[in-house]
């Protein structure tokens, strides 16, 4: 019985090093140079109102601009959790730029009046310490779309990034669904009691208002997958919808890396440690500024005994 238990241990062992000697947090065209003079961490931008509740709408447009650079290839953008990290530690550029080898800053700010909105945003060379461009965009917010268009291409001007195809557009979304599904966003992330609950009421709300927003279809997918984590319905019942939403995510998002993502944390409860790490390397090849992917990807290699790769 010992020698057949340990057996499997070191079955078990072995496939898990196998596997993760090919799970590689970066795609195969990203080296050494992965930071540098082309590579950008988008800052939160600042919020100037009293109201709290607008925090989510600014988030929502410094992410947007954040999607948007990361798209391009020959760009390399810092995802969403590092650039909030050094804005919470107060990090000044010297030290972003000598510690993290980034090369360049977008930082700004959003007023918000009534329907107006006003977007400040600056360009700045983490080498020199000086500014690139800076420019300030005042439309209603239904607009604000066109504004991150806008600032995305100066970015790329600025930097001297030609584009091989034409950058993507923000889609134009009904300014509730928007800021409902920045809610439902930064829920997931801070995760904390009922999450299913909580990022339901905020998906569905802001799916009813506009079903064929991408990110709306998304989360309200991962809700249902909570709503059955936290026992408010059964799996059986949570599973054709969750996975009919992804279908429609697809559809309207087909680059994106979110299917794959999702098929790695399942291939990784059901301990199907190869086509997790495959699963995971599709997505990262994708997309590499998606907070909820990197840190499945960063849990998965720590599960695996790579705490060197979960760091990265």
């Amino acid at each position: 019985m010992r020698k057949t238990l340990m057996g499997v241990v070191f079955v078990l062992i072995a496939v898990a090093y196998f596997a993760v000697d090919k799970f590689v947090l970066t795609p195969p065209d990203v080296d050494d140079g992965f930071f540098g003079t082309r590579s950008i961490a988008v800052m939160p931008f600042e919020i100037r109102s009293s109201d709290p509740e607008q925090q989510h709408f600014v988030s929502g447009v410094t992410d947007e601009i954040r999607s948007l650079l990361g798209t391009i290839r020959d760009l390399r953008v810092i995802a969403e959790r590092s650039s909030l990290l050094f804005d919470e530690n107060n990090m000044g550029i010297a030290e972003i730029r000598d510690r993290f080898n980034i090369g360049h800053l977008l930082e700004g700010s959003v007023r918000m009046s009534g329907n107006r909105v006003r977007v400040t945003a600056r360009l700045v060379d983490t080498g020199t310490e000086t500014q690139l461009w800076s420019d300030i965009y005042e439309r209603e917010v239904s607009d604000v779309f066109l504004i991150q268009d806008d600032i995305a291409k100066n970015v790329l001007h600025n930097l001297k990034i030609e584009l091989k195809e034409p950058l993507r557009h923000s889609r134009n979304v009904n300014p509730e669904a928007y800021e409902l599904v920045q809610q439902a966003r930064a829920i997931l992330q801070a995760r904390g009691e009922n999450v299913g609950v909580r990022m339901y009421a905020a998906a569905k709300r802001a799916y009813d208002l506009d079903p064929d927003y991408p990110e709306a279809v998304k989360h309200l997918s991962v809700a249902e997958w909570f709503r059955a984590y936290d026992g408010l319905v059964s799996w059986e019942e949570a599973r054709p919808r969750w996975e009919a939403l992804e279908a429609r995510y697809m559809e309207l998002e087909p680059d994106s890396g979110f299917l794959d993502m999702s098929k790695g944390f399942d291939y990784e409860r059901a301990f199907e440690w190869e086509l997790a790490n495959e699963a995971y390397l599709r997505a990262l090849a994708k997309e590499l500024t998606e907070s909820e992917l990197l840190r499945l990807a960063g849990r998965h290699a720590l599960l695996l005994g790579r705490k060197d790769l979960s760091v990265r």
